[in-house]
This record gives C-alpha cells, sequence and structure tokens, in this order.
C-alpha cells in the first residue's frame, strides 16, 4: 500500500474454511492485486479465525510484524 511517499506491507492471513468469503476466490487472490503482501493460510481457519487459532494467528502477526519493524 503506497499513500504520499510511504510504502507498507500487508499480510493477508484467512484461513481455508471460510464459508462466506472462500479462500480459493477471495484470499489466494489478493496477493495478484496488492502490492507487497503475503498470504498466509491457516488450515482449518473459519470467518472468526482469532477465536479458535488464536496462538497460529499470534505467531503469523508477531513474525510479520518482527520482519517489518523499523
Amino acid at each position: 500500500m503506497r499513500q504520499a511517499g510511504r510504502s507498507a506491507t500487508m499480510a493477508i492471513v484467512p484461513g481455508d474454511e471460510h464459508r462466506v468469503l472462500p479462500i480459493g476466490s477471495t484470499g489466494r487472490r489478493l496477493p495478484d492485486l496488492i502490492h507487497d503482501s503475503r498470504l498466509v493460510e491457516i488450515p482449518g481457519g473459519p470467518h472468526h479465525i482469532g477465536w479458535p487459532h488464536a496462538e497460529e494467528l499470534d505467531t503469523v502477526l508477531t513474525g510479520f510484524l518482527d520482519e517489518h519493524r523499523r
């Protein structure tokens, strides 16, 4: 994402069992549409991925933030 000379990397973290927005037609398409993004799929993850997969989501997001800390 770019705005006024700034850029940001985006983490895309969908669950592969999201019933409202199936990963094949949404999440897996986003890295091709969003520059400088990274897709990390959570196996078995539903719509509210943070509840049943909190530890996995925490690991992904913490690693992402540590990697992009300035």
